[in-house]
């Protein structure tokens, strides 16, 4: 069997992110041979990432830890220029402090003409972009992102990632912006597989989260993490639930890696579409979802929920 190597890179943003196009600019490096820190120099303010487990500076802080709203969606990039008013009606009327998005690419100088004026693009990989409300809550600690070349039947669905810390909170909170690998039954049961073990119809899309695994427990002991992903989980045998494997509950049967120590929090769900999250369910509220036929394009719709890092295990 194949094994694949997953490589965690640190990426280094300007604070400038977006060419004049509005596309996002290429502006990668990778640290020194040796170096684990980082700098994050994206959105409201500078800092320095080399010690993560450290307290977010919470300097404007009153202390209350009041609950942030995250909306996710995978956007269908293709359709969104046709669309432009129903996305920027979803945008203001959700008015959340974090946008999560799959599938931009072609929507994606569309998606940051929208956005640009209210959030900061945090992070960007291969159509999966997580947006910040340009307010001066959340502070850019780290950037990392989880290249996936090839490795979804044949697609580059690389997973971005980023370490805001809260200055009403003192908290982490670590985001993941996912588009999962289609599984063999995503197009009926007469459907050819698309990867290569015939008796395991997610073997792509089980690599696929296993390659971040790692990344989420580590980040799980200093904050919470969230996964906002479109889950393509579709059709799937006994043994192949992503999310299940998340919640602890369940195994993955192509064995890429173990059970995670997470205990995730499925949050709200819309078709493939959901939020999950560590932590107590007591941390997560206000959740809502809006079908694409409520939307009024697309194939996917888009999911909306509050977090109170004040509640998290992590929490002084």
């Amino acid at each position: 069997m194949t094994r694949w190597l997953w490589i965690g890179l640190t990426v280094l943003l300007p604070a400038a992110a977006c060419s004049n196009d509005g596309e996002p600019a290429s502006t990668e490096t990778s640290p020194a041979a040796g170096d684990t820190s980082s700098t994050s120099t994206t959105g409201p303010e500078t800092t320095a990432t080399a010690d993560t487990t450290a307290e977010a500076d919470a300097s404007d802080s009153g202390g209350s830890g009041t609950a942030f709203t995250i909306l996710e969606w995978n956007i269908t990039g293709g359709e969104v220029a046709a669309n432009v008013a129903i996305v920027e009606d979803v945008f203001a009327t959700e008015d959340t402090d974090i946008v999560v998005l799959q599938e931009t690419n072609r929507g994606a100088a569309t998606i940051a003409d929208i956005l640009g004026d209210v959030y900061t693009q945090a992070a960007e990989l291969d159509g999966q972009e997580i947006w910040i409300k340009d307010d001066g809550r959340f502070i850019v600690r780290e950037v990392n992102v989880f290249d996936f070349e090839g490795g979804c039947n044949g697609f580059d669905l690389g997973t971005p990632s980023v370490a805001l810390g809260d200055t009403e909170s003192n908290e982490f909170v670590h985001l993941y912006s996912t588009h999962l690998c289609i599984p063999d039954g995503f197009g009926g049961a007469t459907a050819e597989p698309v990867d290569a073990l015939a008796d395991i119809s997610n073997e792509n899309q089980q690599q696929h989260m296993c390659s971040l695994v790692e990344s989420m427990e580590i980040n799980a002991v200093t904050g919470t993490v969230v996964l906002a992903a479109d889950f393509n989980d579709i059709n799937l045998s006994a043994g192949e639930s992503i999310v299940e494997f998340l919640q602890g509950s369940g195994s993955l049967n192509a064995g890429f890696c173990e059970s995670p120590d997470l205990g995730m929090t499925e949050v709200v769900v819309t078709d493939v579409t959901r939020i999950m999250g560590s932590g107590s369910s007591d941390m997560y509220s206000s959740q809502h979802s809006v079908t694409s036929n409520d939307v009024g394009f697309g194939q996917h719709g888009y999911v909306v929920a509050a977090i109170d890092l004040s509640a998290a295990p992590n929490a002084s």
